[in-house]
């Protein structure tokens, strides 16, 4: 929504909802402990869209999606209760439109939400392990085997090779074989004139 300035409407709403939530809280603050049930319409749905979202999960083998989907699920069911509870009458009771409005504030809202938030943690995961590897090879003058990477860097074999394509397809590092040695060397590319190793010892 637009930002606006604040109007009567606005006051007299922010009130209500003050009002409301007051009242709520003096109902339960002091109120025995009590359980909720659902009806068997409700639990059907609520069924369904569980096995859709597992099933989503298990086609995508993401372990970080699959921790989402079990909250997804417990969610639906809190956000439910919530929803009974802020009722003109409160109830106790979940009915198929609360699992309804629910699901769907959990499915267009929490798991899209989630699903952004964690691509662009492992995204600056990457990007700060590729800078660790920059200062990894900076340090060695500019070349590095991939051997010395993996030590000094503290990577994972599978780790290091999914660094090296990413700088290479980025165009920070190129990728040669010491004749000699056989050994696959890294070079940074803004560090080439730096590196003392003569053109004829290399090969692609």
């Amino acid at each position: 929504m637009d930002i606006e300035l604040e109007n009567n409407e606005n006051i007299d709403a922010w009130g209500k909802v003050l009002t409301a939530v007051k009242t709520l809280y003096n109902r339960y603050s002091d109120a025995a402990d009590f359980k909720f049930s659902i009806t068997k319409e409700a639990l059907k749905l609520f069924n369904k869209i569980s096995a859709e979202l597992e099933d989503e999960g298990e086609k995508r083998q993401n372990e970080s999606l699959d921790s989402a989907i079990a909250r997804a699920e417990d969610n639906i069911l809190k956000i439910s209760m919530l929803l009974e509870i802020g009722k003109k009458e409160p109830s106790h009771e979940i009915t198929k439109d609360s699992i309804s409005i629910a699901s769907l504030l959990v499915l267009d809202f929490f798991l899209p939400s989630f699903s952004q938030v964690m691509d662009r943690i492992l995204s600056d995961i990457k990007t700060n392990k590729i800078e660790k590897a920059i200062s990894v090879i900076r340090k060695m003058g500019g070349t590095c085997n991939r051997g010395t990477l993996i030590k000094n860097g503290h990577f994972k074999a599978k780790e290091c090779d999914e660094i090296i394509e990413a700088m290479s397809i980025g165009s920070i590092v190129d990728v040669k074989k010491v004749k000699e040695t056989k050994l696959v060397t890294y070079i940074l590319k803004s560090d080439e004139k730096v590196v003392n190793i003569q053109s004829t010892e290399l090969t692609d």
